[in-house]
């Protein structure tokens, strides 16, 4: 059984178990007679309202009973430690079988022993992905490449550019592990949203003139961001402080490795062109471009 495929069985048993789970929750709660009863009139009003507006009649005095309902339900169910969600039918959405459970089951292969740069060899690229195989051998040449020289890169940055599940995120994983295991290197691994919560943390502590939040990002031997370009762009925040960190890790020699689904057209237009030199300064930077589909579609 492929990893889609378990990923598959695994989202049906979680959405049965939710289902039962979330069954039992509304069960415990029309327990009570009160909420039991204000929760029929509210399915009945909203059945009601629904229906006035298929037919296009008037809508304002069902509208204002359905509201008043709710109200009241919400603040018995308040009143008992619950919300109107805990009620609700809720199907998890299917976005939830790639974006957790299949990431789930890739860290659980790369955590069964793949800590070392030697064990890109163990790489099965897809047989759809035969084409692609000099684009995988270069990045993972590249990655070898670096771990072999760590700490003395001569191009301490890699920027790996390439389409969502080409395996990118996998790679430098694989390389994080290696650098952890085997070169005792302080690495720390962000994924693009943690990068701008730390920006939004470290732009609210110059009021107390604390570096410490900037400094968790600076100082690391080795620093992977993951998926830059998904995280929000915040105004006078993330771009100058992104600037700032690529920046000052380079003077210093520190490497920065970062994996975007953005092409060097998309860095300029999101981050604009100072980024954009500075990500992609050659002297410095290992670009790789891996133009490979998504693998956990084949």
């Amino acid at each position: 059984m492929n990893i889609r495929e378990r990923a598959e069985r695994i989202f049906q048993e979680r959405k049965f178990r939710k289902a039962l789970e979330r069954e039992k929750i509304r069960e415990e709660i029309r327990k009570d007679a009160d909420v039991a009863f204000v929760e029929g009139e509210y399915r009945s009003a909203t059945y009601a309202l629904a229906l006035a507006k298929v037919k296009k009649g008037n809508t304002k005095d069902l509208e204002k009973k359905a509201a008043s309902l709710r109200v009241k339900l919400d603040e018995l169910l308040k009143k008992n430690g619950y919300s109107f969600s805990d009620l609700d039918y809720e199907n998890p959405s299917y976005g939830m079988l790639y974006d957790e459970i299949y990431n789930e089951l890739v860290e659980e292969e790369i955590n069964k022993g793949i800590t070392n740069i030697s064990d890109f060899k163990k790489v099965k690229v897809n047989k759809a992905l035969k084409e692609y195989a000099d684009q995988y051998l270069k990045l993972y040449g590249a990655l070898a490449g670096f771990f072999e020289e760590y700490p003395n890169n001569t191009k301490p940055n890699i920027i790996i550019s390439g389409s969502v599940g080409s395996g990118k995120t996998y790679a430098v994983t694989v390389l994080k592990n290696a650098l952890l295991k085997h070169k005792d290197a302080d690495v720390k691994f962000l994924v693009a949203q943690e990068l701008s919560d730390i920006f939004w943390e470290i732009h609210l502590s110059h009021i107390n003139n604390d570096a410490a939040p900037f400094l968790t990002i600076l100082e690391p031997d080795v620093l992977i961001i993951d998926d830059l370009g998904t995280e929000p762009i915040f105004n006078n925040i993330t771009i100058p402080y992104l600037y700032y960190l690529i920046t000052t890790r380079l003077d210093a020699n520190k490497p920065t490795i970062i994996t975007t689904n953005l092409s060097a057209d998309g860095i300029k237009t999101t981050y604009g062109e100072r980024i954009l030199t500075r990500l992609l300064f050659p002297e410095k930077t290992v670009s790789i471009i891996l133009d490979a589909p998504d693998q956990r579609f084949l």
